[in-house]
């Protein structure tokens, strides 16, 4: 696991895992999204081969794209749609996250309108 964690440094991002989730985390400013998308594109590419290397497999319909920012941030950004291997993938506007549902400016409000309807 430990060669995985030196296949995304090398790319300048971070990998969180936990049991078998991981997430690829880039911190980059609003107007640098494309050059950012294109060391995402490449670390998610190396990660593949390591995957394979280790007889693992990348599912890309789980994987998901999501800006965080405040809302003059996001506005920015122009980059609705990132390449992944053989797909296309659209950034979204809030992800589940260890059971948390996360929104593109972090308000949780997404999350606690999920837990009502739950509720009801």
């Amino acid at each position: 696991m430990e060669q995985l964690f030196d296949v995304v440094a090398c790319h300048r991002l971070l990998l969180y895992i936990y049991a078998d989730v991981c997430e690829v985390y880039v911190s980059a400013p609003a107007n640098n999204a494309d050059a950012t998308v294109v060391r995402l594109t490449a670390c998610i590419a190396d990660i593949t081969d390591w995957m394979k290397a280790s007889q693992l497999r990348l599912n890309p319909t789980k994987t998901q794209i999501l800006w965080l920012g405040t809302s003059q941030q996001l506005e920015k950004i122009i980059v609705r749609d990132v390449p992944l291997l053989s797909t296309v993938l659209i950034v979204v506007d809030s992800a589940r996250n260890l059971g948390v549902i996360i929104d593109s400016q972090m308000s949780l409000d997404a999350h606690v309108a999920a837990v009502c309807r739950s509720g009801y």
